[in-house]
């Protein structure tokens, strides 16, 4: 019977209560609130499904120049993550739908993140970035 209870007091402090700030975006995980300045994330799996089905408006690739010559995501737009503040005005455009961001494994995509959404973009990071992409089977342009 402590077995159980320490096992259920484990399983309470090791899930997060969940948020009211909003929804994220259909098949993300709000990483902060609704508002602005707040990111959603969203996995592999569910980043291809929504690519396929065509619910990915814009994908922004933050990996260096030769990270992305290497092998990228097929329609990304490629915005270095040391440009990303100084180049906001080039995806104006898409201020009113989602932006998908990538790198290769989730951490500089989750900083450009916070800049695009602090600067009122729907930003959503995939989680495991273009390594996770290549590792589940999805091809790459180059």
């Amino acid at each position: 019977m402590r077995l159980a209870t320490l096992a259920f007091s484990l399983l309470l402090t090791a899930c997060p209560a969940p948020t009211t700030a909003g929804p994220a975006p259909s098949g993300t995980t709000p990483a902060a609130s609704a508002e602005k300045g707040s990111v959603s994330e969203v996995d592999i799996a569910t980043f291809a499904k929504k690519k396929e089905a065509g619910e990915v408006p814009l994908v922004v690739d933050v990996r260096t120049d030769d990270e992305y010559a290497a092998g990228h995501v097929a329609g990304t737009v490629h915005i270095p993550l040391d440009q990303i503040g100084s180049r906001l005005a080039e995806l104006e455009s898409h201020k009113d739908q989602p932006v998908y961001v990538i790198c290769q494994s989730g951490a500089r995509s989750a900083r450009a993140s916070k800049i695009l959404a602090a600067d009122g973009y729907q930003a959503v990071n995939v989680q495991g970035g273009t390594g996770g992409w290549i590792a589940a089977g999805h091809p790459v342009e180059k």
